[in-house]
């Protein structure tokens, strides 16, 4: 999911339970450790991000506490033409 105010990407690995954020402009990737498997993501109005979880109600406001962060080859690579 792409947030098109803060230019980052979102995406959830369900069978990992894990969130993922990048930011294509300094090639950061960070990585944060789901206490449960995530089902659905969505960006809340003025900044923050929704998810659910198996077996918890749809609420979060701050990624979990596991996080594992780190800068990036661009994945894409280089442009061309």
């Amino acid at each position: 999911m792409w947030n098109a105010e803060t230019a980052r990407l979102y995406w959830i690995d369900i069978k990992q339970r894990r969130l993922h954020c990048y930011r294509p402009s300094g090639h950061f990737h960070d990585t944060w450790e789901l206490p449960d498997q995530p089902g659905a993501l969505a960006l809340q109005p003025g900044g923050g991000l929704v998810l659910a979880l198996a077996g918890a109600s749809p609420a979060s406001t701050s990624p979990p506490a596991k996080r594992r962060a780190g800068r990036t080859q661009n994945p894409i690579g280089p442009a061309t033409g």
